[in-house]
């Protein structure tokens, strides 16, 4: 298994982000959907500090002006588009230069099939489990129906990965597999991670990916 990324999403506070990115990891994720217990719109933080991270801001069905502007405000590398939003849109958000990940949430194998409608309008495809939520219901989904299909773009993994579990990335064997999203699996509290367990699930990976290479 070739390197496996890591996306931390769902940060809010300073102190806590500061620590994040001493752990080296690649992605970090600010929500912005103002219905989430982990918004990080009204927080009092200026983000734009933040520096040797790819800034992702997730967003669930916002309109197009309220996400360049975002964009702009919080310096972001790359927006998560969470929401019921077409390829064309994503398509307008990649005319700000930053990368585009579109998340489909996922029960069955019919769900991936979505994926392929965005693949030239996106960066990244990211696999959440179906739930009453957009995002954060901390519930895994049988990540083996993801062998056997061809994608065109890298996938993250989300759904309630955690120390316990992450061992199961084992059972994926696609080749496009990039990257795992941690959020409500890893939290002491909403918008609030618990280091140490970023820490073993991220050592845990490493191990993982130089044992199948």
């Amino acid at each position: 298994m070739k390197d496996i990324k890591v996306k931390v999403c769902g940060m809010r506070d300073p102190e806590n982000i500061d620590q994040l990115i001493k752990l080296d990891v690649d992605f970090m994720g600010l929500i912005f959907y103002p219905k989430s217990s982990r918004f990080a719109g009204d927080a009092d933080t200026d983000f734009t500090q933040f520096d040797g991270i790819i800034k992702t801001g997730v967003f669930v069905n916002l309109d197009l002006e309220d996400i360049h502007k975002a964009i702009k405000k919080y310096d972001l590398k790359a927006v998560q588009l969470h929401g019921d939003e077409s390829p064309e849109f994503a398509q307008k958000i990649k005319q700000d230069g930053v990368k585009v990940i579109k998340a489909f949430p996922v029960r069955t194998k019919e769900d991936l099939e979505k994926a392929e409608q965005f693949k030239d309008s996106v960066d990244f495809y990211l696999f959440d489990t179906k739930g009453d939520k957009p995002g954060g219901n901390g519930i895994a989904f049988d990540w083996s129906i993801l062998n056997g299909f061809e994608f065109s773009r890298p996938f993250f993994l989300a759904g309630g990965i955690n120390k316990e579990n992450i061992h199961n990335i084992t059972k994926i064997k696609n080749p496009a597999f990039y990257a795992v999203d941690l959020n409500s699996g890893v939290e002491i509290k909403p918008a609030l991670k618990d280091l140490n367990e970023i820490k073993i699930i991220k050592n845990k990976i490493a191990q993982i990916c130089q044992s199948t290479q």
